[in-house]
C-alpha cells in the first residue's frame, strides 16, 4: 500500500468540510550558504590560475623584450636579421609554458573538484531535508515527518550530479587555458600590437571566467536541492507540488510564469523547456529560479489519533 502522510485530528477535522488542498511553505530554491562556500572553493582555484598565468606571461613577454633590447643594442645593423629569430624563439617558449600550465592545473583542477562537489551536496543536503521538514510539519498540521537522508533514486542522482560538477569545474580550466594559449599565440604569430593587447584581453577573459565560476555554483546547488527535494517528498508520501515562479529575472520564461500556482503531480512532471521538450522541475534548467511547495490533497493522507 503506498505510504500516506499523517495529519493531525485537528488538522483533518477543519480541512475535510472545505475540502481543502493543503499547502506547505515554499522550499528555498537553494541554500545560499552552499552556493556561497562553493563559489568560495572555485572563486580560490580560478584565481590562483589566473594569477599563475598572467605572471608567467608577463615574464616571458619582458624576457623577450629584453633580449630585443640587448639585441638591437648590440647589432644594430644586424636587427632586422635577427628579429625573426627572436620571434621564432618567443613562439616556442610560449608553447612550452603553456604546455606546462595546462598540464599543471588541469590536474590541480581535477584534484579539487570532486571535494568541492561533495562539500555541497552535504551543506544542500541539510538545508534542504531542514527546509523540506518545516514545510511537511505545516501541512500535516505540526506532526514531525521523518525526512530520510537518501531516499529512493536520490543516490543515483547526487552520484549523476557530482560527475557533471566535476566535469564543470574541469572545464573552467580547459576554457581558460584555451582562450589566454590562443591570444598569446595569435599575437604572437601575426606580430599583433604589443603586450598591451594580450593583457587587456586576459582582463577580458578573467571577468568572463569568474562569471562563469558564479554561474555554476549557483546553477549546480539549485539542481542538488531540487532532486533532494523531489525525492525526499515522494519518500514520505507527497505526490503533488505547486509550481511557484520566482518573480525575478528581467527576462522571465513565459512557459514558467504561466505555471506559477499550477500543481503537478512528482511522477508526472511538466514540460519545462518548449524547445526541447524536456519535462522536470523548478531550479533544473540553467538559470531557473523558480522553486515548489509541496501539496495534499485530502485523499493521500490519513489522521492520527
Amino acid at each position: 500500500m503506498p505510504k500516506q502522510i499523517r495529519l493531525t485530528r485537528k488538522r483533518l477535522e477543519w480541512a475535510a468540510p472545505r475540502n481543502a488542498t493543503l499547502k506547505g511553505t515554499r522550499l528555498p530554491p537553494y541554500s545560499a550558504a552552499a552556493s556561497a562556500k562553493y563559489q568560495a572553493s572555485l572563486d580560490r582555484l580560478v584565481q590562483q590560475m589566473q594569477k599563475e598565468y598572467n605572471a608567467e606571461v608577463r615574464k616571458l613577454f619582458r624576457q623577450h623584450a629584453d633580449e630585443e633590447s640587448a639585441l638591437a643594442m648590440d647589432s644594430p645593423n644586424h636587427y632586422a636579421q635577427f628579429v625573426g629569430a627572436l620571434d621564432a624563439s618567443l613562439a616556442s617558449q610560449a608553447r612550452i609554458l603553456f604546455s606546462w600550465l595546462s598540464q599543471k592545473y588541469a590536474k590541480l583542477f581535477a584534484s579539487r573538484a570532486t571535494g568541492m562537489t561533495e562539500r555541497m551536496i552535504d551543506s544542500s543536503s541539510m538545508a534542504s531535508k531542514r527546509a523540506l521538514g518545516e514545510s511537511l510539519k505545516k501541512i500535516s498540521g505540526g506532526i514531525t515527518i521523518p525526512v530520510p537522508d537518501m531516499p529512493g533514486e536520490l543516490s543515483e542522482k547526487l552520484t549523476a550530479a557530482i560527475a557533471e560538477n566535476t566535469g564543470l569545474i574541469k572545464s573552467i580550466q580547459q576554457q581558460y587555458h584555451e582562450r589566454i594559449s590562443q591570444l598569446v599565440m595569435r599575437s604572437v604569430s601575426t606580430g599583433g600590437n604589443g603586450a598591451q593587447d594580450i593583457f587587456e584581453g586576459i582582463r577580458h577573459y578573467d571577468g568572463l571566467t569568474e562569471n562563469r565560476a558564479k554561474l555554476i555554483a549557483v546553477d549546480q546547488t539549485r539542481k542538488v536541492t531540487s532532486a533532494m527535494n523531489v525525492e525526499r517528498a515522494k519518500s514520505v508520501g507527497m505526490k503533488r507540488w505547486e509550481w511557484v515562479h520566482s518573480g525575478g529575472g528581467s527576462e522571465p520564461r513565459k512557459l514558467h510564469l504561466q505555471y506559477d500556482g499550477a500543481i503537478f503531480d512528482y511522477d508526472d512532471p511538466p514540460v519545462i523547456d518548449e524547445r526541447t521538450g524536456e519535462r522536470g522541475f523548478p531550479g533544473q534548467l540553467i538559470n531557473c529560479r523558480c522553486t515548489m511547495a509541496p501539496v495534499l490533497e485530502l485523499g493521500d493522507a490519513e489522521d492520527t489519533q
